[in-house]
Parts: structure tokens; sequence; C-alpha cells
């Protein structure tokens, strides 16, 4: 029963660090969204990145969601659970991107903004399936029970983000020095640009 608070009380405190965090990077890119015209970009990749982008921040919130959720299982040494999810996430993903972008079975002809809307709908579907499951798993569903009736301790949230810290910056910073090079690259052409964006995707 002990292992079973612990873990609860670790859970609830890292939920609360991730949804704060979410809040920040959320707004910090719904800013960045804004000012995209005042970063060099040419008005023809302003133009197509505006509305894809604004789609496409929205599925940040339950890409955040299913992190959480993957934490968790990782921890109680369930990776299979995730691997699954998004393999089928997966599946869905690339046939919404097809039907949408390309207007199939019936669907509008979305362009690139159907990559952004599949990306969405695909996004929001593996966190539903994921949860679902989490919720009815005997080895995880009593997890949830009254998780959200805990009091915040701070000494716990500041050990999980001292565990942290220090790995997620070394993200943060390659992420900064990749996302530089796209936009450094926008400024001499869109030929640059795209050719940029396929090595950094291919290399991923």
């Amino acid at each position: 029963v002990g292992k079973i608070e612990k873990t609860k009380n670790i859970f609830f405190h890292g939920l609360i660090i991730y949804i704060i965090l979410g809040i920040i990077l959320f707004a910090m890119l719904k800013v960045l969204l804004l000012n995209i015209s005042n970063l060099g970009q040419s008005e023809e990749v302003v133009n197509i990145a505006k509305p894809y982008f604004s789609i496409l921040l929205y599925s940040f919130i339950p890409a955040f969601l299913f992190q959480i959720l993957k934490q968790f299982t990782d921890g109680l040494s369930k990776t299979k659970i995730a691997m699954y999810c998004i393999l089928i996430s997966l599946i869905v993903n690339i046939s919404l991107n097809y039907c949408l972008i390309f207007g199939k079975f019936g669907l509008p002809k979305f362009g690139l903004l159907g990559s952004a809307i599949g990306t969405l709908i695909s996004r929001c579907f593996l966190v539903l399936i994921f949860f679902i499951y989490v919720l009815k798993n005997n080895d995880t569903k009593f997890f949830f029970k009254d998780l959200f009736i805990q009091k915040i301790d701070f000494n716990s949230a500041k050990q999980i983000i001292s565990l942290g810290s220090f790995s997620s910056f070394q993200d943060f910073f390659k992420i900064v020095l990749l996302t530089s090079t796209v936009i450094l690259s926008g400024k001499l052409s869109t030929i640059f640009q795209a050719s940029n964006q396929i090595i950094l995707n291919n290399a991923t």
C-alpha cells in the first residue's frame, strides 16, 4: 500500500508539473506564431505556415497528456502499452493524412492543412485509447483512484524537477539548435528550407 501511495504521489506531482510546462509552452508557441512574420521568412512560407501551425499547435495538448501517461506506465515497467498505442495511432495518422491531404473516400481535399488535421485527430485518439487502457487495466487503474484529492507537496515537485531538469535542458538546446537552422535556411530561400527539413526528418 505504501508503494502505491508513493507512486501515486509522484504521478500526481508529475502531472501538475507537466500541465504547468504545457501551458507555458503553448503560450510561447502562440506568441511565436503571432510573430512568425518577423523571423525573416518569405511571404510564401508565412502564408503556408500560419494556418498549418495554428492547427498543429493544439495537437501539443494531447501529445503532452500522452507523454505523462507514457512516463507513468514506463515507470511501472509496462512499456508495451505505449508501443501498441503508438503503432495504432501511427496507422490512424498515416490513413488520415492520406485521406485529408488528397481528398480520398469522400473527404474534403485540404492539402497541407490535411496533414495538421490528421496529426491532431490521431494524437487525440492516441491519448483516448491510452487513457481508457490504463483505467481498465487491473495493474494500473487503482493508481487513479482518489488521485486528484492529494495535497500539493512542493518538496516532491522540487525533487522531480531536479531529477529531470538537466536531461530536459539537453533536449531543449538540441531542439533550439535544429529549429534555428530551419529559420536561418528560410532566410536564404524556400528551396534551402525544404531541403534542410528533409535532411532533419531523415536524420530523426
